[in-house]
């Protein structure tokens, strides 16, 4: 019987009882209720419970009373045993010769003689029948019983307990099997009744959920089917589009006989000029750049022209009316449909065609556009290639430009999820905003913290659903991104109110704060926090004294823990033991930023000194190299303002990032970011520089694919920039 239907067994009993009291009362039966009472008060039961009747028996044999002990035993067995089976009576047989044998043992333990001879004197001529009390009459007999190998086991706590758990599993099988009376019967099915509704109402509503829930994951199974369905078309589109590119690429120079592809885009040309699409001619002045045509170019020749500017749409020409593409419409096709002006343009159709310079060929424009040393500069707003003299040669090929306007004021921190396509980015004002980019830039989720200046910003990296936002104000917020809300708000120390650094682990669900003092930000604190709990978990000593940490950043597992402090000091801490493995005086000032390489074999470190500096891991404290960059990729708080620098206290976002192969990496600089290669024991190579600002860039970050990067750059301007760029 369950501890449940004993309850209920229990309740049913009381329940009953107060009805039949209740009705004596209301029909004078006055004498009779006087006699219920006084049997309920003697009843011998204990209203049905077995610990109440294993304790009854306990009593009797402690108190050594044979006589009671035979009564109460003769009143359950009128009671209850007399009903049993067959099969059942052989084990309360049993029960009943453990109990008696519990009596004599304790009898003989506490040296009552004369309660042992009463016990057999009573019970002589009924223990004479029974085979297993034939040799019982000699115990009392017997010195030392209690160290006898046959009979000393009955003596110890073992049997005792082993009697009284047999004897109280036996009553409650009884009880869960005896039959009640119509009354209480009622009662305990309207109880299972009521039991049984209250499970099924359970699992309809977990039913109900789980409906619910099969039918949210199916829509999200179809969203995602549609997503992947479009990529699929897109992926084809840009496979044959490059695929016709490459096949005019390697096309004869000399060859009329050209048949284009029909995923190009078609120009109409009219007359001996080629015209855009809604332009007069007379008024653009960019068709003053065909007037230095040669002679020999006309509508009839199939030489090639040259061009030296994007917007001149230039082909090969056969008759008027023909519809032919230009050089200029095939790449901006092909690399970037959305950014005409942004399409790296050769400085001939020849170029293109056979990959040959024909400097003799190029057209007498104010901009010059010849090449100086190894610097292809594809367009003076977007791209510089260094060190090539070809597009072929360069490590990248520009596909697309996508510009974020959702900020009002300079930009502080622009950081990529770790899915790869959401951005998270907070400005100078407060303002937090997370989006998206891909096909185009969509606003996911909008924050103002106007109350406060925004220091840190960083993504939960096991999801990427939420996102740490730190200030000057003794706080850090938790945003759920998938719920759009403040999710929660956690209180710091107000002696160290400015949170300077938050990184989270890439495993389990901690985090690190790096917080400082409001006034002179030389001391702060470095704490380990549980973001599911929201609490404190342990706190890392900085020695010798506890300087403020500026920036701190994890390896791939979390075991390791680097920080960059005021003191320009690196420390690498071991987590295991939270104690302090190495460190090194890194730069003069406070360190800006510092990572681990991806291999884990270097650390890299920008510094207020203006240096950007690689360490080596297995030797402490070993400098590697010293990255040459422009002063402002070091000092984004130096702000370009009209002609002139402005200090202001600002935080400082990322300021360098790698691709997800190391060999690459992106810094900040005025008003270009610059892309640096990275070769192992050789000196760093600047391969590409990007534009499209008009102001010192405060922030990077890098989101790599397979085939496809994304360089994200935050501008003092208070716009984004993601500048697309293909592998070759």
């Amino acid at each position: 019987m369950s501890n449940e239907q004993i309850s209920d067994a229990y309740f049913v009993s009381e329940y009953v009882e107060d009805l039949i009291k209740d009705y004596l009362y209301f029909r004078g039966y006055n004498a009779t209720l006087k006699a219920m009472e006084n049997d309920q008060k003697n009843a011998r039961d204990k209203l049905l419970q077995p610990t109440k009747i294993i304790r009854e028996i306990q009593n009797l044999i402690d108190t050594h009373d044979l006589s009671g002990l035979r009564n109460y035993w003769s009143f359950l067995h009128k009671q209850f045993f007399s009903r049993l089976e067959r099969d059942h009576l052989e084990v309360m047989r049993k029960i009943e010769t453990g109990v008696l044998r519990l009596y004599l043992t304790s009898a003989i333990r506490e040296g009552k003689k004369d309660k042992v001879n009463e016990f057999f004197e009573m019970l002589s001529n009924e223990l004479q029948q029974l085979p297993e009390w034939k040799d019982w009459f000699a115990v009392p007999y017997i010195k030392g019983i209690q160290e006898h190998p046959k009979y000393g086991r009955y003596f110890g706590k073992a049997y005792l307990e082993k009697i009284m758990v047999s004897l109280h599993n036996f009553i409650c099988t009884i009880l869960a099997n005896m039959p009640r009376p119509m009354l209480m019967r009622f009662e305990e099915e309207l109880l299972k009744s009521k039991r049984v509704a209250k499970e099924n109402d359970e699992l309809i509503e977990q039913m109900s959920q789980a409906n619910f829930e099969r039918r949210a994951s199916e829509e999200e199974v179809q969203k995602y089917k549609i997503q992947i369905k479009d990529k699929e078309i897109q992926m084809e589109q840009l496979k044959k589009q490059l695929t016709d590119f490459l096949r005019i690429r390697n096309l004869s120079p000399g060859d009329k006989n050209i048949k284009l592809p029909n995923s190009l885009p078609r120009l109409k040309l009219e007359g001996n000029r080629p015209q855009s699409m809604g332009d007069d001619p007379r008024d653009n002045p960019r068709d003053n750049c065909l007037q230095s045509l040669p002679p020999s170019f006309s509508n009839k020749t199939c030489d090639p022209a040259v061009i030296s500017k994007p917007d001149v749409k230039v082909g090969y020409v056969e008759n008027d009316n023909e519809e032919i593409p230009s050089c200029y419409e095939i790449l901006s096709e092909v690399l970037s449909p959305q950014h005409v002006d942004a399409v790296p343009v050769p400085n001939s159709i020849q170029d293109v065609v056979t990959g040959n310079s024909h400097p003799e060929n190029s057209l007498k424009t104010g901009t010059d556009t010849t090449r100086k040393d190894d610097n292809l500069d594809v367009d003076k707003n977007l791209l510089t290639f260094y060190n090539c003299h070809q597009l072929d040669e360069a490590p990248f090929l520009f596909l697309s430009r996508d510009h974020y306007t959702g900020h009002g004021s300079p930009i502080t921190h622009c950081k990529v999820a770790p899915g790869g396509l959401s951005v998270a980015s907070a400005d100078i004002k407060g303002g937090v905003r997370v989006w998206e980019f891909g096909e185009r830039i969509n606003d996911v989720y909008k924050v103002n913290c106007s109350s406060f200046q925004v220091l840190s910003l960083e993504w939960e990296c096991k999801y990427a659903q939420s996102l740490f936002v730190g200030g000057n104000n003794s706080k850090v917020q938790l945003h759920s991104i998938a719920n759009k809300k403040l999710q929660h708000e956690l209180e710091l120390s107000e002696h160290y109110p400015r949170v300077l650094s938050i990184a989270c682990h890439p495993i389990n669900n901690s985090f690190v704060l790096a917080c400082s003092e409001s006034d002179q930000h030389r001391l702060g604190t470095l704490t380990i926090w549980d973001w599911k709990t929201l609490k404190m978990t342990s706190r890392i000593e900085v020695q010798p004294r506890p300087f403020s940490i500026t920036t701190t950043s994890f390896n791939h597992n979390g075991n390791l823990l680097l920080t960059g402090g005021v003191d320009g000091m690196v420390r690498l801490y071991d987590l295991s033991n939270q104690g302090c493995i190495m460190g090194w005086h890194a730069h003069a000032g406070e360190i800006s930023n510092l990572m681990f390489s991806n291999d884990e074999n270097s650390i890299y470190s920008m510094g207020s000194d203006s240096k950007f500096t690689q360490w080596s891991i297995q030797n402490m404290g070993q400098r590697l190299q010293d990255i040459p960059v422009e002063v402002d990729a070091c000092i984004p708080h130096l702000i370009m303002g009209k002609g002139h620098r402005k200090p202001s206290d600002l935080a400082v976002g990322k300021l360098f990032a790698f691709d997800s192969d190391s060999d690459h990496v992106l810094t900040c600089g005025n008003p270009r970011a610059h892309v640096y290669k990275l070769v192992r024991s050789a000196p760093v190579e600047h391969v590409l520089s990007i534009g499209g600002h008009n102001d010192v860039i405060t922030c990077v970050d890098w989101s790599s694919s397979q085939t496809c990067c994304s360089c994200i750059t935050g501008c003092a301007d208070g716009s984004i920039n993601v500048t697309t760029l293909l592998r070759q």
